[in-house]
């Protein structure tokens, strides 16, 4: 009887240790899980922080086209000059295109920086400063994007009217 619980035993302790690694690993890949909600959080009380700023404006950009219910808001702060972009409203770029942001005054286009896209996730970017601007445009360019914006996919160029 005793060699047949020995065997048992030692049976059920192999089971326990394989049993004890997966719990290990669950573990691990639930502390890489808390560490990126933990960052998620911490990024999304910067972004708050940054709309609750005392001057910061909000400017809607749209598509010129009827059909095309293509959005962005644009959050500018005209005395530090930060520039944030919200392009959830954006559609899915094609592989070979990424958007670019624009301020636009007198008849000229300031390069506020390009950003990466993605349909899963918040598309809130900080972009380039922005000191005077009549007006802001979204345009899908080349990857790395251009000197003058060419496809101008939403805008709003009526700030100082």
């Amino acid at each position: 009887i005793s060699l047949l619980a020995n065997a048992f035993f030692v049976m059920e302790l192999g089971g326990t240790d394989e049993r004890v690694q997966a719990l290990k690993e669950k573990e691990a890949m639930l502390l890489e899980q808390y560490k990126v909600l933990q960052r998620n959080y911490e990024v999304t009380r910067e972004n708050f922080e940054v709309l609750r700023q005392k001057d910061m404006q909000e400017v809607t950009l749209k598509s010129a086209a009827i059909e095309d219910t293509s959005s962005a808001i644009i959050y500018w702060n005209p005395q530090t000059h930060f520039v944030y972009l919200d392009g959830d409203g954006l559609p899915t770029p094609p592989p070979s295109k990424q958007y670019q942001v624009w301020s636009f005054q007198e008849g000229a286009y300031k390069d506020l920086g390009v950003f990466n896209y993605q349909p899963d996730v918040p598309n809130f970017f900080r972009m380039k400063n922005a000191i005077e601007a009549d007006g802001f445009v979204v345009s899908l360019e080349k990857i790395q994007g251009n000197k003058q914006p060419t496809q101008i996919i939403v805008s709003n160029n009526s700030l100082r009217n």
